[in-house]
């Protein structure tokens, strides 16, 4: 058996066109090759992938793994590489300070902050990439982000910013004329915050911090009837970076930040922990979180926004 050496980023999770070194373990003679699988089933050279070093630029996730022949055939054990792409999808309209975002059946909703206290929401085509809807002047503050509870039709919305007191808002968004329907104040959770749905259990998760965007992350579930914070359920976790979004999937919290990067950390809010962080290194300051499911696949991927109007979609 011939064991694999790694030099690859933590938890072996790499960033499209990343370059990775698998070296060979207790090698001593026979012919090299390489090879790569999506599913460890159908394997394929690597063309040129012959000596002990395997040198790569990385573009999909998937399996690694060399065959020695000497003269009888033998196999090092597999290594899993988890590849992140980040695409470009489509622009928003220019020059307007979009913030939170949401993904719904074919659209996309964005939050722009107009003064501070009012934002407006448009609805865009995500596949025709053109605007469907604006709708002007909701006093949501700074409507840092958004999410869409499928079982009422309604958007939901936090004010966000920096020194705000943590307010969260309903949103009648699909009526003739969208009305904020509810202001859940809840000064208690601090300030800088986010908003992400679960509706399986009634709930919202507030991502806030109680000394501004550069505290920790406090994350709080929070009745959707009631309003009432579940404090018994509360968790903390130390600052990772501007928070700019977030979207509940799974059990899972998916947390957007950065400033300078596109910073996606995997929070798990049944063990309260953080799962592991991904990081696509000098883009632009995302803002905003969606997600798309792929209900063939049993797969997903990631929406985000950035402050140069423009939408990516990130995947794995």
């Amino acid at each position: 058996m011939f064991f694999v050496l790694q030099c690859v980023k933590a938890q072996n999770i790499q960033t499209f066109g990343d370059i990775i070194q698998l070296s060979l373990n207790s090698y001593k003679a026979g012919e090299i090759q390489w090879q790569f699988s999506k599913d460890k089933l159908e394997w394929k050279d690597i063309t040129g992938a012959t000596k002990t070093d395997l040198i790569y630029k990385v573009a999909d996730s998937g399996y690694f793994r060399a065959r020695v022949s000497n003269p009888c055939k033998y196999f090092s054990d597999t290594t899993f590489i988890e590849v992140w792409k980040r695409e470009y999808h489509m622009n928003l309209i220019k020059g307007l300070n979009n913030q939170g975002l949401v993904y719904e059946n074919g659209k996309i909703y964005v939050a722009n902050d107009i003064d501070g206290i009012n934002s407006q929401i448009i609805k865009y085509d995500w596949n025709t990439q053109t605007v469907i809807r604006k709708i002007l002047n909701l006093a949501i503050g700074h409507g840092a982000e958004i999410d869409y509870l499928k079982s009422k039709k309604q958007l939901f919305a936090t004010n966000g910013s920096g020194n705000a007191i943590c307010k969260v808002y309903s949103i009648n968004i699909e009526d003739t004329v969208p009305a904020i329907q509810r202001t859940y104040n809840l000064a208690k959770l601090g300030y800088s915050s986010l908003i992400a749905l679960n509706e399986e259990k009634n709930i919202f998760y507030v991502i806030s911090s109680l000394t501004g965007d550069k505290g920790s992350h406090v994350i709080t579930p929070v009745d959707i009837e009631t309003g009432i914070p579940d404090i018994a359920n509360q968790f903390t976790l130390p600052n990772m970076g501007l928070p700019n979004g977030a979207k509940f999937r799974n059990g899972k919290l998916y947390f957007l930040l950065g400033s300078t990067s596109t910073i996606i950390a995997i929070i798990d809010t049944e063990k309260k922990k953080l799962d592991k962080v991904i990081v696509f290194p000098n883009t632009d300051e995302p803002e905003g979180l969606g997600i798309i499911e792929d209900s063939v696949n049993n797969s997903f991927k990631f929406v985000v926004g950035y402050v140069n109007d423009c939408v990516y979609t990130v995947s794995f």
